[in-house]
């Protein structure tokens, strides 16, 4: 806000005494009519006492300008940057929220295939077991006939 130069540093160091809020309000405090209309100067830099008085009207100016728009932009919700800001902020959250959604998806798909497989290597035991069940029985029976033939012999 100010522009490095001896004036500046000086109003730097006499901000505090300035800035008392039991100060009386004047004019160039925020909202007022005369402070949402004043124009900002730069400073020129030269240290006569006039000059300093202007430079450090018009850097309060300034300030106190800075100030009630910051304070307008925080209380309003209807200005254009804070609806801007909760605009990003709400994609924001959308974006993660849609991330997680994708993320637990992926998580029941990858679930679900290994209970898949787990379910297809115990059909394919039980096939085996059967298959070999059904082996064992009909060799059973084929020998059972043969010592039944043999026997009428």
């Amino acid at each position: 806000m100010t522009c490095g130069t001896n004036c500046c540093n000086i109003i730097r160091k006499s901000w505090r005494k300035w800035s008392n809020p039991r100060r009386q309000a004047s004019p160039h405090q925020p909202g007022t009519r005369q402070a949402l209309t004043l124009r900002t100067t730069r400073c020129s830099g030269k240290r006569t006492n006039k000059n300093y008085k202007n430079v450090f009207r018009n850097h309060s100016e300034e300030t106190n300008n800075l100030r009630w728009k910051w304070r307008n932009v925080v209380s309003s919700r209807s200005s254009p940057v804070l609806k801007s800001f909760t605009n990003h902020c709400r994609d924001a959250q959308l974006k993660r929220s849609l991330d997680q959604l994708k993320h637990r998806q992926v998580i029941t798909e990858t679930q679900l295939q290994h209970q898949q497989a787990a379910q297809d290597a115990q059909r394919k035991q039980l096939q085996l077991k059967d298959q070999l069940l059904t082996n064992y029985r009909t060799s059973i029976r084929n020998l059972e006939n043969k010592l039944i033939s043999q026997s009428k012999r």
